[in-house]
């Protein structure tokens, strides 16, 4: 988008590195947040469509599954605004000019989050009033006057929760579809440039993680209701025994059933991965991933047997490492098959700074090209040849033969091209053409000398 284009300041690449981080740091915080956020919706909304009255306790269930984590708007605001907006801008900068419109979808998406967020605030309050409306009705007897318009106040508040709740889930599922298929889709750099919204919402890979989302957010939403209702603020609570018992039950089981499902997922998101952004990094995630699974259950199981509820603790924490392991995964395959743009980032930056520099009337320091080769070349390039890449003495000759050996040297480092199968493909390193020059100076002098 052309506005955000705007905001993009240059940087180098291991500045670019460092919002990666972030970037997991941003998935961690707000699929957390807003699994559990779609998560207790829903269910409130479900068991509110199965109460009867605002007394029984599907109603009080609704209730509770609706103030879990709305207590208040900074909630909402710093744990999932704040991160998808982050989220966006650190996008939009480590996709800056690259035409895809991955930063479109997730505006789309957080536009139907913000709508979502307002109406989850307006239904938790609505459904509150209902509540105090019925019993100040139970209560007004002696006037009918009175009375009718209590009723009517209350038709309106019943009106209003049902709207509301109702479009609060159908708007943040239609927010999380987006935000997820698009996660996803920026995962895979090679349907870039023939995908649409269709790609983002259909793909089999969009759907299998949204899936995984939707698991993962019921299961969470359940340890949650446990940890905080019948651990955390237990006391405070003070709820009747039947209705904790009848609260334990449904979460317990819920959360049992959604854990044992969400393995499957985090193991078959694997084959989603392209085969060139699969890393043992991303293997020992989801290896973590399926052990800490493995924890949940347990403990989630232990609750049910042993009826301790403290158990739950270790489920919430551990539920925790698992969103950001889902989001160091995602994060992983997307910082590797966007490498290659991050180092042509990194060479608009050299080429904006030392303009800038001038500009002002200030030098730019000097290249120092055996510092660059010794940074970014003989970490493969070793003495001898090597499983990675051959030595350099081995191969300069060629370069020495030609008529301008300076040029075809400063060519192939600024666009590598494959030569021998029996190496792999030399990245481009995103060198400036001074940076190039000065290192293929360096090589010259360096192996001319040796022949």
């Amino acid at each position: 988008m052309e506005f955000l284009d705007k905001l993009v300041i240059p940087q180098p690449d291991y500045n670019l590195n460092l919002l990666n981080y972030f970037l997991i740091l941003g998935l961690t915080i707000f699929l957390a947040y807003s699994g559990v956020l779609f998560g207790s919706m829903s269910l409130s909304v479900y068991f509110r469509n199965k109460s009867k009255k605002v007394t029984d306790n599907n109603a009080k269930l609704s209730r509770d599954y609706a103030d879990l984590i709305t207590d208040s708007w900074i909630y909402s605001f710093g744990l999932g605004i704040v991160p998808f907006l982050s989220i966006i801008f650190i996008y939009t900068q480590l996709l800056h000019k690259q035409p895809v419109a991955i930063v479109s979808y997730l505006t789309l998406a957080f536009l139907f989050y913000l709508v979502s967020v307002l109406l989850v605030h307006k239904y938790k309050k609505s459904l509150h009033l209902s509540q105090l409306l019925s019993a100040l009705k139970n209560k007004v007897t002696d006037s009918e006057e009175v009375s009718a318009e209590i009723e009517t106040l209350n038709d309106s508040t019943n009106a209003t929760k049902g709207m509301t709740g109702t479009w609060s889930v159908i708007l943040m599922f239609i927010s999380m579809w987006i935000f997820v298929g698009t996660v996803t889709f920026a995962m895979n750099p090679d349907s870039w440039w023939h995908g649409n919204v269709l790609t983002v919402l259909f793909s089999a890979a969009s759907i299998l993680k949204f899936l995984q989302f939707i698991t993962a957010a019921l299961a969470f939403t359940a340890v949650s209701f446990v940890f905080r209702n019948l651990y955390w603020d237990a006391e405070r609570k003070n709820y009747t025994e039947e209705y904790s018992e009848f609260a334990k039950k449904i979460n317990l089981w819920l959360a049992l059933a959604s854990g044992l499902f969400l393995p499957i997922f985090i193991v078959l998101s694997l084959f989603i991965i392209p085969k060139t952004s699969l890393n043992p990094q991303i293997f020992a995630a989801v290896t973590l991933s399926l052990l800490l699974m493995l924890v949940i259950l347990q403990q989630v199981y232990l609750v049910i047997k042993d009826n301790k509820n403290s158990y739950i603790r270790y489920a919430f924490y551990s539920f925790i490492i698992v969103f950001a392991l889902m989001a160091f995964i995602d994060k992983a395959a997307f910082s590797v098959g966007n490498r290659a743009h991050v180092l042509v980032l990194d060479k608009e930056y050299k080429v904006h700074k030392e303009e800038f520099l001038a500009s002002l009337g200030i030098e730019a320091a000097p290249i120092n090209g055996g510092e660059i080769y010794t940074g970014r070349c003989a970490a493969c390039h070793r003495d001898e040849d090597a499983p990675t890449a051959p030595a350099h003495k081995n191969i300069m000759q060629k370069y020495l033969d030609q008529a301008d050996p300076l040029t075809a040297l400063m060519q192939f480092i600024q666009n590598p091209k494959p030569v021998n199968p029996k190496w792999p493909p030399m990245p481009n390193q995103g060198l400036t053409p001074q940076e190039a020059k000065a290192v293929a100076e360096y090589m010259l002098e360096k192996y001319s000398a040796k022949e």
